[in-house]
């Protein structure tokens, strides 16, 4: 799961700040301190995976009490960014009673506002430059003046690099577009804050969301059209990275020991197999030849890498792990008295037997004839007995033509490359995995597999990308207001129409909203009835009044009772969402706040929930104190953030919140935890 957002140079976050998230976040912090930044800055990231973005990667018109591209920065000269981190493990083995290892794992993303910083780059740049010359050449600007002078210039310079980077990827297209927006332009990915990769992100302008808004309307030509016009981008942009590395619009004979002229036709000397590229792992195809003609891709960004570290801090976690997996199939039995090469040779042809098979079948060719499949293989095998130098070597070079494509600006599968470390860190490692739980009762060699493999997950590049892409494609669109919080923009009679229908037609779930609301302290029964017509009320009466009227209107209750009500069943009705509620204590006493997150905790661990709560309210963190102490839940289901202002002016901040096994904080508040009240006193 997702345990930490941080964001930087937006809205009122100057400096990085991180929201840590667990099942029930936590967002404390006085009024426009900017609490409701952060989750509304994931509402729009959720918002931005569907259409109508336009040029910005952050769709704005979803979201328009958030921000706009002129407000989106806190310093609109000045890239922006944002970091996703993930819990590290597979999910089948999460459910023992250890506690999850630590994120070690970054992912932070980069943008600039173009509407902003327009021209920037080349408007300044020269005049900048000219100004240097000048200091250099003035005698009488001398010894702290120039230096504090020529820092001043190295860091207008530095700040103009981002936007001429974007401008020179983007050419005409940058330059012609009336919407240019917010637009993404890296993904850095960091272990322990230390930079291990840089990736440029490419937004390639894919009318695949035309073509589908409108359905067969496109004539076959013109689609056609389409499809050639995103081809060639992806092709230019491959050469604009690669340039001598791939060789594109590439042809390979075909072996006449492969063609069967019974079925194929006569075979002719200068028959080939064409693809749009060969790279470093072998052929790759950009168009589906093989599929439907007038399919178009959903891919819309590229993920091209530009820097890989070959920095042994960065490889020595996957070394070691690849030496326990080494140990354990030359301790195998049937590998006794074997040659190394001999052993591990099955352990890692599976994909290239299945390449092979595929070329040889489909396209008629021999994939040894090719020597980047050769030189692959030969580096899988050079890996199994490398020193740690070679390892991190191999591994960097590996990386170095891995590109990520997504239908968003979040990676969500492979577009080429990283074979080797795919063969030996999921293909290697999955076999493993497989063979292990498959046990009818796991053997100790199969515990001890699991127990170092959960622990190498929180440092595995190839898991922590596979949270990365599952983010994308199932958690973020599981994000959601609440939407029947009385803070809530959506329109109150619609959210009351819904609630009312859905108690109407399950009296058995209208059942249990009435124990739990008792459970509260709430003693309130509910009646739905529905009229002539079949509209649908809903009433109350409280059980505390002896004779109560029956069927009050839920609308003449206090807005505490409608709020709560709408919540818990929200809650209930969900599975495996993060809710985000704003502010839920509003006008409920505090007894009945203390219940309120109890009765949420045992909601969201029955159906697998996440909740997120902007809130003022010191009952809800007793409460959980509470529960903590007395065991009925465990620290980590909670995170608690503390947003606060900087005192120098420096914009909004972020305190993590910590709490022990018995219930106590292990850092201080910085001004007090809820110290106003002493301050009343």
């Amino acid at each position: 799961m997702l345990k930490k957002l941080s964001v930087k140079n937006i809205k009122s976050f100057k400096n990085e700040s991180s929201l840590s998230l667990a099942p029930i976040t936590f967002i404390y912090g006085p009024n426009s301190s900017g609490k409701s930044t952060l989750w509304k800055f994931l509402i729009s990231l959720k918002d931005s995976l569907f259409r109508g973005s336009g040029a910005s990667f952050l769709n704005f018109n979803r979201t328009s009490d958030f921000a706009n591209p002129k407000t989106i920065s806190f310093d609109p000269k000045k890239p922006s960014d944002f970091s996703l981190s993930f819990s590290g493990g597979k999910k089948f083995f999460l459910n023992n009673e250890k506690k999850q290892e630590s994120e070690e794992i970054k992912f932070k993303f980069e943008f600039i506002n173009t509407e902003v910083v327009e021209g920037f780059s080349d408007k300044y740049t020269e005049t900048i430059k000219d100004l240097q010359k000048y200091i250099e050449g003035n005698k009488e600007i001398t010894g702290d003046k120039r230096k504090e002078l020529k820092k001043n210039i190295e860091q207008l310079l530095k700040a103009s690099e981002p936007v001429k980077e974007v401008e020179n990827i983007l050419g005409k297209k940058f330059s012609e577009k009336e919407d240019k927006g917010v637009i993404i332009t890296h993904l850095k990915i960091y272990k322990k804050e230390k930079c291990f990769a840089k990736y440029a992100i490419h937004r390639i302008d894919n009318t695949d969301t035309v073509v589908n808004q409108v359905g067969r309307s496109f004539s076959r030509d013109y689609k056609s059209k389409l499809r050639k016009n995103f081809e060639s981008e992806v092709i230019n942009l491959l050469k604009l990275h690669y340039k001598d590395n791939f060789k594109f619009e590439a042809n390979v004979p075909i072996s006449k020991n492969l063609w069967n002229e019974d079925f194929d036709g006569p075979f002719d000397e200068s028959l080939s197999a064409k693809f749009d590229f060969i790279g470093p792992n072998g052929p790759g195809d950009i168009k589906s030849r093989s599929r439907d003609e007038e399919e178009i891709s959903d891919l819309r960004y590229l993920f091209v890498p530009i820097e890989i570290s070959d920095d042994k801090f960065f490889w020595e976690d996957h070394y070691n792990f690849l030496q326990f997996m080494k140990k354990l199939i030359i301790e195998n039995p049937s590998n006794k008295n074997k040659d190394q090469k001999e052993i591990f040779r099955p352990y890692i042809n599976e994909r290239f037997n299945q390449n092979h098979s595929y070329y040889e079948t489909v396209h008629h060719i021999n994939s040894k004839d090719i020597k980047e499949i050769m030189s692959t293989w030969e580096n899988t095998q050079k890996i199994m007995e490398a020193s740690l130098e070679e390892f991190c070597e191999i591994m960097s070079n590996d990386f170095k033509s891995w590109i990520f494509k997504g239908s968003s600006f979040l990676p969500g599968s492979n577009f080429y490359g990283g074979q080797v470390y795919q063969i030996i860190f999921d293909d290697l490692t999955t076999r493993f995995l497989d063979s292990y739980i498959g046990e009818e009762e796991m053997s100790k060699e199969g515990k001890e597999f699991i127990d170092k493999y959960t622990k190498f997950c929180v440092h595995s590049y190839d898991d922590q990308l596979t949270s990365l892409c599952n983010f994308s494609t199932r958690d973020l669109r599981r994000i959601r207001e609440n939407d029947y919080n009385q803070n809530s923009r959506r329109p109150r009679g619609y959210s009351m129409n819904i609630l009312s229908s859905i108690l109407h037609e399950d009296p058995e779930f209208k059942e249990t909203v009435m124990k739990l609301l008792n459970k509260l302290q709430l003693p309130f029964e509910i009646q739905t009835t529905t009229d002539v017509r079949g509209n649908i009320s809903l009433g109350f009466s409280n059980k505390n009044i002896s004779e109560s009227q029956k069927g009050i209107p839920l609308e003449q209750s206090g807005n505490a009772l409608q709020s709560i009500l709408g919540s818990i069943v929200d809650l209930m009705r969900r599975d495996n969402e993060t809710i985000i509620i704003e502010e839920p204590e509003n006008k409920i006493h505090p007894k009945i706040q203390g219940n309120l997150i109890e009765t949420i905790t045992e909601i969201i661990e029955n159906n697998n929930n996440k909740v997120i709560i902007e809130t003022h309210s010191e009952h809800f963190i007793l409460r959980i104190q509470k529960l903590i102490r007395e065991k009925k839940i465990k620290p980590d289901l909670v995170a608690i953030n503390y947003v606060y202002l900087d005192e120098d002016g420096q914009g909004s901040r972020v305190d993590n919140m910590y709490l022990d096994d018995k219930g106590n904080f292990s850092n201080k508040w910085r001004h007090g935890f809820f110290s106003e009240r002493l301050d009343e006193m």
